[in-house]
């Protein structure tokens, strides 16, 4: 699982590394506010875990019940989170 999971993570980085200039430019984003909206979003998440509460973003019972019956977790969310 591990070496599925590096393996995954590494093509995945590679391909952004190579390819994420062109997918900003391509979609008109520039790098610094690229940078604010990623620590808007930081922000926002340390918020919500300062506040304690149970949010939309946790999962259910039942999501809980169908990740313990799968086999394998290599690529998602280990490779891919």
């Amino acid at each position: 699982m591990a070496w599925k999971a590096s393996l995954t993570a590494f093509v995945f980085l590679s391909a952004f590394a190579l390819g994420g200039q062109y997918i900003f430019r391509m979609f008109g984003i520039t790098l610094p506010a690229f940078e604010i909206a990623g620590g808007v979003i930081l922000l926002l998440i340390g918020l919500d875990m300062l506040e304690a509460k149970r949010s939309a973003t946790q999962e259910s019972s039942g999501e809980t019940v169908a990740a313990a019956s799968k086999e394998d977790a290599g690529i998602v969310p280990l490779g891919i989170p």
